[in-house]
C-alpha cells in the first residue's frame, strides 16, 4: 500500500471519527415514528380469523348447510296442496240418465222411472281442492337423505376449519416475512448512511485533492447501489403489508407497525406423536371420512328408490256454480306410484356408488401418505433451522468481536480505515443473518403446527 493512500486514509478515519455519525451505531434511524400501536402477532391472526373474506364465506356455507337440513326435516311430515280454479262453461253440461240407473225398487219401482236429461246453464264454476299427503314408505329414505345433509354440514364446519389454519399459517408466514425484509431494511439503511458520510467527506478530499476523481466515482457507485437496495426493500415491505392487510381484511391503504416476536419456545414433539396427531386433526382426512359415509348414505337410498312409494292421501273436492254436481267430495286412501323401468337403472347408479367409494378410499390412503410426508419434512426443517440459529448467533457473536478487536486496533493506529469499515459491513451481515434464520424457525414452526392440524 502506498504511502500517499495510507495519509488519505488515515485524514478520512479523523475526518470519520470528529464528524458525529458513529461507525459501530446499528440503531441510528427507525424504520418510520412510533406513532402507531405495533401489531402482534396474536392479535394478527385473531384479525384475520374475525375478518377474513373466505373464512366469512365459509362460515356462510357452514350456515346454509344448517338451513338445507331444516328444510329437509319438514319432508317427514305431511305435505298439505291446495288447488282452486275458476271455470267459465263455452256450451251447457249435458246429463243423460237412464231408466233405474240410481236403483229399481219394488215399493217405488226404477230410479228414474224413464230416460231423463239435465242441462245446466252456461254460469262460472269454481273448483277447490285440499289434499293432504303423509309419506309412509319414503320416510326411511327422507331420514337418509337428512343424514346426507347432516354430513354436508359436518364437512362444510371441517372446510371451515382448514380455512381457518390456512388463513392463520397465512398471516404467520407474511408477518414473518415483513419483520425479516424489516430488519434487511434497517441494515441498508446504515449503510446507505454510511455512504452517504463517506460520500461527504470524500468530496471534501477530492477538493483538497487528496483522493483521485476515480475514488469519488467509486463512492457515488457504491451509495447509488445502496440507495436502489434500500428502495427496493422499502418498496417491498410496502407490498407485503398490503398482501397482509388483504389476509386480514383491513384496507390496504391503513397504516400499521409490527410488534418484535418473543424468544422462540422450541416444539417438545417427537416426530411419532406428531404423526399421530395429524392423522386425528388433519380437516383434508376428516372431510374424506365424511364423504366416504356420504356414498354409503347415496348407495342406501338408491336401493330405496327400487322400492314403490306409498303414501296416505285425504282429499276434499269443493265444487260452486254447479246445481247438479256434488258440492262437497271427501275421501281417503293409500296411493302407490312404482316405475319398474326406474328400478332397473337403479342398479347401475348402486354399482356406480361402489366404484364412487373406492375412490374415496384411495384418495383418503393417498392424502395420509402426503400428509405423513409433510409432517416429516417439516420437523426435519424445524430441526434445522434450530440449528442454523445456533450457527448465525456464533457468527454474530464473531463479527461483534472482530469489531471490537479491529476497532481498538484502529485506535493504536495498528489499522486501516477500511478494516473498520469491512468489519462493520460484516457485523451488519451477521445481524441480518441471524435476524433471517430466527425468522426463518419462527416460519418453520408455522408450517410444522399447520402440518399437524
Amino acid at each position: 500500500m502506498s504511502k500517499r493512500f495510507r495519509i488519505v486514509v488515515s485524514a478520512l478515519a479523523v475526518a470519520l471519527a470528529n464528524s458525529s455519525y458513529s461507525i459501530a451505531d446499528e440503531e441510528k434511524i427507525p424504520l418510520r415514528p412510533a406513532v402507531l400501536e405495533p401489531v402482534t402477532l396474536n392479535q394478527a391472526v385473531k384479525t384475520s380469523l374475525d375478518n377474513n373474506t373466505q373464512i366469512k364465506n365459509s362460515i356462510l356455507e357452514v350456515e346454509i348447510s344448517q338451513t338445507k337440513v331444516t328444510s329437509a326435516k319438514t319432508r317427514i311430515f305431511p305435505e298439505v296442496h291446495f288447488n282452486a280454479a275458476g271455470v267459465q262453461l263455452l256450451a251447457p253440461l249435458n246429463f243423460e240418465f237412464n231408466k233405474g240407473v240410481f236403483g229399481n225398487f219394488k215399493e217405488i219401482g226404477p230410479i228414474p222411472s224413464e230416460k231423463i236429461s239435465v242441462t245446466t246453464d252456461q254460469r262460472p264454476i269454481l273448483f277447490t281442492n285440499t289434499s293432504v299427503v303423509q309419506p309412509i314408505s319414503q320416510i326411511a329414505r327422507i331420514k337418509l337423505a337428512l343424514k346426507q345433509l347432516e354430513l354436508s354440514r359436518t364437512i362444510a364446519g371441517q372446510k371451515l376449519r382448514q380455512q381457518r389454519q390456512q388463513v392463520a399459517s397465512q398471516v404467520r408466514r407474511a408477518y414473518y416475512k415483513i419483520l425479516e425484509t424489516e430488519g434487511t431494511f434497517k441494515v441498508l439503511e446504515s449503510t446507505r448512511d454510511l455512504f452517504i458520510e463517506i460520500e461527504r467527506i470524500t468530496r471534501n478530499f477530492l477538493a483538497d485533492k487528496m483522493v483521485l476523481p476515480a475514488d469519488l466515482i467509486e463512492v457515488k457507485q457504491q451509495l447509488a447501489n445502496s440507495e436502489y437496495e434500500f428502495l427496493k426493500a422499502k418498496n417491498t415491505i410496502a407490498n407485503q403489508k398490503e398482501e397482509l392487510s388483504r389476509l386480514l381484511g383491513r384496507d390496504i391503504q391503513s397504516e400499521f407497525q409490527l410488534a418484535a416476536l418473543a424468544e422462540i419456545h422450541p416444539v417438545d414433539m417427537d416426530l411419532q406423536t406428531a404423526q399421530i396427531r395429524a392423522r386425528n386433526q388433519r380437516a383434508e382426512l376428516s372431510q374424506l371420512t365424511f364423504q366416504s359415509q356420504q356414498i354409503d348414505l347415496e348407495r342406501r337410498i338408491r336401493k330405496l328408490q327400487q322400492l314403490p312409494e306409498l303414501s296416505l292421501i285425504v282429499d276434499y273436492l269443493s265444487i260452486f256454480g254447479a246445481q247438479i254436481l256434488p258440492r262437497n267430495v271427501l275421501f281417503a286412501g293409500l296411493t302407490l306410484n312404482w316405475e319398474p323401468t326406474d328400478a332397473y337403472r337403479k342398479r347401475f347408479e348402486i354399482a356406480e356408488q361402489r366404484k364412487l367409494a373406492q375412490q374415496i378410499n384411495n384418495t383418503a390412503k393417498d392424502l395420509q401418505t402426503q400428509i405423513m410426508m409433510e409432517v416429516n419434512s417439516t420437523h426435519r426443517n424445524l430441526q434445522e433451522c434450530k440449528q442454523f440459529v445456533q450457527v448465525t448467533q456464533l457468527g454474530r457473536e464473531l463479527a461483534i468481536e472482530k469489531l471490537r478487536t479491529v476497532s481498538n486496533k484502529y485506535k493504536e493506529k495498528a489499522a486501516l480505515l477500511r478494516d473498520v469499515l469491512q468489519a462493520q459491513k460484516d457485523l451488519n451481515l451477521a445481524d441480518s443473518r441471524a435476524g433471517q434464520a430466527s425468522l426463518a424457525l419462527w416460519t418453520a414452526r408455522a408450517d410444522f403446527e399447520k402440518a399437524i392440524g
